[in-house]
């Protein structure tokens, strides 16, 4: 004889709607789940395959998804767990974290920089303006105290962004001494 206890499950919203699926039907591949979720943007699906790919983990194994595989394509068939046997009394389904590509990575970390640049710039024409001439290394000190509060910029990022200014002329080189900066008037 089967026993049967109250669960409490706490899920997301897409979470619960996969499971809600399964009142009306035994077993569903998983693009039926999407046309009944009605899943247009490509964000969304990869956030339906996380969801799924939670529910399915062995850990609690609430679905059962065939064939048995990390990744979730069309064909495959989702169903309940008729052997579910909840370990205890409440239990939570994380959504599995988005993995990101190193192409991603890149394009983010792409961005930062882009979005910085202008800062480090204004902070390098602050600080020569305030010294009027500066060796490299005392330079890249100053910019990297100065900066601190806000983000530790890449020394090489910094180098960059100098020879940006110089080409800009805001700073020029001293011709006796390639290691001394001087800000333009």
């Amino acid at each position: 004889m089967t026993r049967y206890r109250r669960v409490e499950l706490e899920l997301n919203t897409y979470q619960l709607c996969i499971l809600l699926l399964f009142e009306n039907a035994d077993a569903l591949n998983f693009e039926q789940v999407c046309n009944a979720l009605n899943v247009k943007s490509l964000a969304i699906l990869e956030l339906v395959k996380r969801c799924v790919l939670s529910l399915c983990q062995k850990r609690y194994r609430l679905l059962v998804k065939s064939p048995a595989s990390h990744e979730v394509r069309s064909t495959d068939v989702l169903q309940l767990n008729p052997h579910f046997d909840p370990p205890q009394r409440r239990m939570r389904f994380a959504c599995l974290p988005h993995q990101i590509s190193r192409e991603e990575h890149q394009v983010a970390r792409q961005t930062f920089q882009d979005d910085r640049a202008p800062l480090v710039e204004a902070t390098i024409v602050r600080i020569m303006k305030a010294h009027k001439q500066l060796a490299h290394q005392e330079l890249v000190t100053e910019i990297l105290n100065t900066l601190n509060a806000h983000f530790t910029p890449d020394v090489r990022f910094i180098k960059e962004r100098i020879e940006n200014l110089i080409a800009r002329e805001y700073l020029e080189r001293d011709a006796q001494d390639p290691a001394l900066f001087r800000y333009v008037t």
